[in-house]
């Protein structure tokens, strides 16, 4: 039991997870109990074991590598099992630390213990008496410049000997130094972020000595810094790894190389422009032996708008390459005026699958798709969210649908499902509070493991619908206080008449409230801004439920100051109070008071009760700027409470409102196009900040100025957005206050809407017969309507694919965006960790050696491979190895085994034949016939593509018409409409349409033959029309050479049934049969369902062949 206390104590965390924070003392109680009673026993032992484990102490230090001279700073202890710690300070120069590092360990140590330290106190860190980790902040005194180790330790005299030491080497300096991704250093001051003007920069470079074995560091270049404290680095052709040693009048900082070290290459090339590629093919899988339809479009590239054009009349070479990335083929191609090329690859059978591409030598563009065997898809399942209110251990219907992708219903289907359950928890909820900086800390703890909860199966309806019930458990290892909501996952594999199995699912959403709310509300918005809000209720599936709501919003009582940004984690003990901690450090944080959710409420300047989904009016009264805080409660119909919280910061522009923020960006717009104009304008909440400002243009100019802003003297700009613009802008700034770096950017969108293309479908049907003739016709435009001359490429493919492989096309992403913005970079704001010394003997007492009785047993018939695996009786030769190593041979037997691979044939229009393959030499063979003319039509087009118009042109008023002729699967088809113009402006839409017929036949050949299986040949008859249809269903088998019957080979003695089907639904059909052996001709099959007047056929070719 003692060890669980321990193992559950393990689980503390401070200030999140506390509620096991005394069980190890708990496991210490009943350990020294068994050491008591039973000291020299196995369990004694093992007790005091544990005793030992739970009194091993821990001392660590973070602190801020660099501090402001002359000013207190903060060092945090984490510590475990002790009360009180010992500190000295130590002043060291450069050399010195060199020296030391080329001691070894110990000696290292010992030099470092026995040095005259500057300072010393200790200090008696809070004791919870609970075994556990804890920390604590502890002030060290102000010092002068220079460098200093702090030595921690938790005996008075530093002994080594069981003892734990730890050090840190910290810098004292005003000196700081930022630097962006031009290589421009600025050297500031750490406390105010004045520049240093006329400071003296040496770069030191850090290389390795083979001939001694270890890196010096040579001096190199020395700038100096001019107006506002810049130097540039020079341009170099190489990587250098550089120190900076940085003097301003008495001051010096010169960061350790073991804590700063970097490495840059500023030598700048000119990128030639280079012609690109984008490939387009018809789908992203195919079968082998099908055909790759492709476009291309050539085009040159460049940084600036003016250099990406199109390609006409370019040369290149395509290639096929296959899964092993080797060439099968290539084509030779010229582009027309549009920049175009296009053409067509038959892919090869009896090669490896997997991933094929094509490859434009000219440009190296790749375009890559998947050739697989596949079955085509007839059908999907959708599984819907459930509508109404529930709540946890109530029963939930959720439904779902089967239908084909020709449109009829899948009735009659099984239906296999489960049920998973995971938990969730609200964002907004106490773990999830703002802090100054952004962001949320901490989560609650709770079981959120997967958990199957129910199974089952059922049965599709004659409208191919489905329910599936489940009692929604709940995780009773969750708190109910912490609101979690708990996510059922609803996953249905639906198998149909014909034997095909597709899956569907969804996750339905319950908690112990039955009702949802959402405060529909920016983050941030100005003060005269918030005088709507919208607060939506929903079921927690996101489905709309009105209720009554009450609504208050609260102002918060801002902080006075700006808080620092702490550099380590909160700690949970504290040695000063808040006023004390306050006036030595007034701009950092003593425990939780800079987070959002933490200020003093203060006036409540709204309060409401309405019907919730709507918008509901605050009111013109003016707020001020600050944080507010609104709440929305209501009462589910079980009467328990719903409540959600949102947090608003309101910003004023006017330049008497103060800011609470160290800098705060307000602008009158994000978007802006060409003629318009950005205001914006720049505001802190420091008393004054020295402010290094860029603003950046796609063109890659950047306009560096120099901002002194104070509350009340914003700095203000306003921008015009020109032509040249497109692309977007974006401004950045840093600046250094109170020994803490401000850095970001904020961005303007320019877009290229004026290289925007529309294209209007005049005439579509999404719904259509196999095999029609159609006439479409396409309207392209520019952005703004105006007529275009454009060349167009349509396709379209059938949509059940993308359930194995999803294909798409896109505009063309080419014009010039704003990526490279200045970027800042600082070195020396940080905390670093310390170094310990732990040279504590270990009290761990051994056990008890045991040893137990054994069974007698010999090794004979063992073999054991090189791994040390063994097989009982294994069926191998074993022949000795040098160095005791032992080999295993297969038996020869099974190596002179021969295996044949299986012939595969696929469902490609103008395929020939198709074999059964057989255990002996003989084969059948399936061959397809053309039809005589008093045999119904039979559908035998089944192409997966249905057409590719790869260079469709505009007429003068931007028209396009096509015809094509509809392939006679039943399906969904996807429609991609790509066009562009030689100016590069471009288009893209999707569309779907579906094939289908009142009476269908829907067969599902098998995947493979072999002599002497028996099988049954199913097929499904599908009704679409009002009402009943009863008719006849025929499989006929024939001799492809002769185009005989050869049903009484293959055993169809009942190749005719007959069907009742009623309106809107389907029943299966089907035909036992047996194959011959010894059937030395080809074979091809036909099924004819006849009611009436109508009549269905169907012939499929998609047969896998297995030996």
């Amino acid at each position: 039991r003692a060890q669980l206390y321990n193992e559950r104590g393990q689980n503390f965390e401070p200030l999140t997870k506390t509620a096991d924070q005394y069980e190890i003392k708990k496991a210490k109680e009943l350990t020294e109990l068994a050491v008591k009673k039973f000291p020299k026993s196995e369990g004694g032992i093992n007790a005091q074991n544990l005793i030992n484990q739970i009194l091993k102490p821990a001392l660590k230090l973070e602190t801020e590598k660099v501090n402001v001279p002359d000013q207190p700073f903060r060092t945090l202890v984490s510590y475990k099992n002790t009360k009180a710690i010992y500190f000295r300070i130590i002043k060291i120069s450069r050399d010195e630390i060199k020296k030391m590092d080329r001691r070894d360990y110990d000696k290292l140590w010992k030099d470092i213990a026995a040095i005259k330290p500057i300072k010393t106190w200790s200090v008696t860190l809070p004791d919870p008496q609970d075994y556990q980790n804890h920390a604590a902040e502890i002030k060290v005194d102000g010092l002068p410049n220079g460098t200093y180790f702090i030595l921690a330790s938790m005996e008075e005299n530093f002994s080594l000997q069981k003892n734990i030491i730890a050090k840190q080497l910290i810098y004292v300096s005003n000196i700081s130094y930022i630097k962006n991704n031009k290589n421009e250093y600025y050297v500031l001051n750490r406390d105010n972020g004045l520049p240093y003007n006329n400071s003296s920069v040496q770069v030191w470079e850090t290389k390795y000595n083979y001939t001694k074995s270890e890196n010096e560091e040579i001096k190199a270049e020395v700038y100096t810094t001019g107006k506002n404290g810049l130097f540039k680095l020079k341009k170099s052709k190489e990587y250098r790894n550089i120190l900076l040693q940085v003097k301003a009048d008495a001051d010096e900082l010169f960061l350790d190389e073991n804590n700063y070290n970097t490495f840059y290459n500023s030598y700048e090339q000119t990128q030639p422009i280079q012609p690109i590629t984008f490939l387009f093919t018809d789908r992203s899988i195919y079968r082998p032996g099908q055909t790759v339809y492709f476009k291309g479009i050539a085009l040159q590239k460049g940084t600036k708008a003016n250099e990406s054009i199109i390609l006409p009349y370019f040369n290149t070479i395509i290639q096929l390459k296959d899964a092993n990335n080797q060439k099968l083929t290539e084509l030779k191609m010229l582009t027309n005026e549009f920049g175009s090329y296009h053409g067509s690859f038959k892919l090869p059978e009896g090669s490896l699958n997997g991933q094929f591409s094509l490859y434009d030598t000219a440009t190296k563009a790749s375009q890559y798709f998947s050739v697989e065997e596949y079955k085509r898809p007839k059908f999907f399942v959708d599984v819907q969210k459930p509508k109404g209110t529930y709540r946890l251990l109530d029963s939930i219907k959720v439904t779902g649908t089967a239908k084909a992708y020709s449109g009829n219903n899948i009735d009659g289907a099984k239906v296999k499902y489960r049920v998973v359950r995971k938990v969730r928890y609200p964002i907004w909820f106490g773990w999830g509070g703002y802090s100054r900086k952004g962001g949320r800390i901490g989560y609650p703890m709770g079981n959120s493991d997967e958990v199957e909860i129910t199974s089952g199966g059922a049965t599709t309806g004659a409208d191919g619908s489905f329910n599936i019930t489940f009692k929604a458990l709940p995780d009773e290892s969750v708190d109910k206080k912490s609101q979690p909501t708990f996510y059922y996952e609803v996953i249905a594999d639906i198998t149909d008449l014909n034997g095909e199995t597709r899956s569907g699912n969804t996750s339905v959403a319950v908690a112990y409230q039955m009702l949802q709310m959402e405060i529909i509300i920016p983050d941030r918005l100005s003060i005269d801004s918030l005088k709507k809000i919208t607060i939506k209720s929903t079921n927690l599936n996101d489905i709309e439920e009105n209720t009554t709501a009450t609504v208050t919003i609260q102002q918060l009582k801002t902080p006075a100051k700006i808080f620092r940004e702490r550099y380590w984690e909160q700690p949970d003990q504290f040695i000063m109070s808040r006023d004390e901690y306050y006036g030595y450090f007034p701009y950092d944080v003593y425990k939780n008071e800079n987070e959002v959710k933490n200020y003093e409420p203060g006036d409540k300047v709204f309060e409401k009760t309405d019907s919730t989904n709507g918008q509901w009016a605050i009111g013109n009264g003016q707020f001020k700027a600050g944080w507010y805080k609104i709440v929305a409660t209501a009462k589910d119909k079980y009467g328990e409470v719903v409540r959600t919280e949102r947090y608003v910061q309101l910003y004023s522009d006017k330049s008497v409102e103060a800011s609470y923020n160290p800098v705060e960006i307000i602008a009158d717009k994000n978007s802006a196009e060409p003629g318009q104009k950005i205001n914006y304008s720049i505001k802190t909440g420091f008393q004054n900040i020295w402010l290094i400002h860029t603003l950046s243009k796609v063109d890659e100019s950047n306009n560096t100025t120099y901002q002194t802003i104070k509350p009340t003297q914003p700095f203000k700009n306003e921008m015009e957005v020109k032509e040249t613009d497109r692309g977007g802008m974006a401004l950045s700034y840093a600046f250094v206050q109170h020994n803490r770096v401000y850095k970001g950017i904020k961005s303007f969108d320019i877009p290229w809407n004026n290289k925007e293309l529309n294209i209007d479908y005049s005439t579509f049907r999404d719904k259509l017969l196999p095999g029609s003739e159609e006439k479409w016709a396409v309207k392209i435009s520019g952005n703004k309507g105006e007529k275009v001359a454009a060349e167009m490429l349509v396709s379209m493919y059938d949509a059940s694919l993308d359930q194995f492989k999803p294909h798409s096309w896109s505009a063309l992403n080419i014009w010039p965006r704003l990526y490279n913005t200045i970027s800042w970079m600082e070195n020396g704001f940080e905390a670093i960790n310390s170094q310990e010394y732990n040279r504590r003997e270990s009290d761990y007492v051994n056990p008890l050696a045991k040893s137990y009785d054994q069974l007698l047993f010999t090794n004979e018939d063992v073999i054991s491979d090189v791994m040390g695996f063994n097989m009982k009786n294994g069926n191998q030769e074993k022949r000795k190895m040098a160095d005791g190593r032992i080999a295993i041979n297969a038996s020869p037997m099974v190596s002179q085994m021969k295996f044949t691979p299986p012939k595969i044939v696929r469902d490609e229009e103008d395929k020939a034949n198709i074999k059964i393959a057989a255990d002996s030499a003989s084969s059948i063979t399936i061959n397809q016939k053309p039809q005589t003319a008093n045999q119904p039509q039979i559908r035998k087009n089944f192409n997966e593509t249905a057409f590719f118009f790869p260079d469709l042109k505009t007429d003068a008023e931007g028209n396009v018409e096509f015809s094509f002729t509809m392939p006679e699967a039943l399906t969904q088809w996807k429609l991609m409409t790509f066009t562009h113009t030689k100016t590069l402006a471009s288009g893209y839409v999707e569309k779907t349409t579906v094939t289908q017929k009142p009476l269908m036949v829907q067969p599902n050949a098998p995947r493979f033959l072999k002599e002497g299986d028996r099988i049954e040949f199913s097929a499904k008859i599908v009704n679409l029309s009002d009402k009943e249809i009863t008719g006849t269903t025929q499989l006929a088998l024939l001799d492809a050479a002769t185009d005989k019957p050869v049903d009484g080979w293959f055993k169809n003695i009942f190749s005719t049934q007959y069907f009742t089907v009623a309106a809107g639904q389907s029943v299966a059909v089907k035909f036992p049969i047996e194959i011959p052996f010894n059937f030395n001709s080809a074979m091809t099959y036909r099924i004819v369902a006849k009611s009436g007047n109508s009549t269905e056929t169907s012939k499929n070719l998609p047969l896998v062949n297995g030996g």
